[in-house]
């Protein structure tokens, strides 16, 4: 059985507006009046302001471009079936991931500035774990991790039977 879990479009729009907002401070750092700045002696090179302006530009530009797709899209977020997952919440996708490839799921923090809750599923022939999160979906991370940790168990369970001639 599939579970097909669809994009928050409340959550994208959200997004997308402050992705708007930074790029209006991307273009206050580029061409408006950056005094209040110069308190602050790191801030205080003309050169820095605009670097960092471009890079905010260019920065949420991609991201506002990503955010407007996954808005228009008439695909689904987050798929879940017998093979494995596919997720579709991020610029840098990660393609199907299947069962038979997939050694532990469980519940983790990724930390940039913040920390955020994120679905880590390690791979058993892979160092490096998948990080998912459920920020741009329709349901909690919670109930994300429950589905998948339940089809996972389910999956895997078949296959052990399969294997032991069940």
């Amino acid at each position: 059985m599939e579970q097909n879990i669809l994009f928050n479009r409340t959550k994208i729009s959200l997004r997308i507006l402050y992705g708007f907002a930074l790029i209006a401070i991307g273009f206050w750092l580029l061409y408006g009046d950056t005094q209040a700045l110069d308190r602050f002696p790191k801030l205080a090179d003309p050169n820095l302001k605009k670097f960092m302006g471009y890079l905010i530009i260019g920065l949420m530009s991609v991201g506002i471009v990503f955010l407007i797709k996954c808005l228009v899209t008439n695909k689904v977020g987050f798929e879940i079936d017998n093979d494995g997952i596919l997720d579709r919440t991020s610029i840098f996708s990660k393609g199907k991931i299947f069962w038979s490839d997939i050694e532990n799921v469980e519940k983790t923090t990724m930390i940039f500035f913040i920390e955020i809750p994120a679905l880590k599923i390690s791979l058993k022939n892979s160092t490096k774990p998948k990080l998912f999160s459920a920020g741009l979906l329709d349901i909690s991370l919670d109930d994300l991790i429950k589905k998948v940790t339940e089809k996972f168990e389910e999956t895997t369970a078949n296959t052990r039977y399969k294997q032991f001639g069940y």
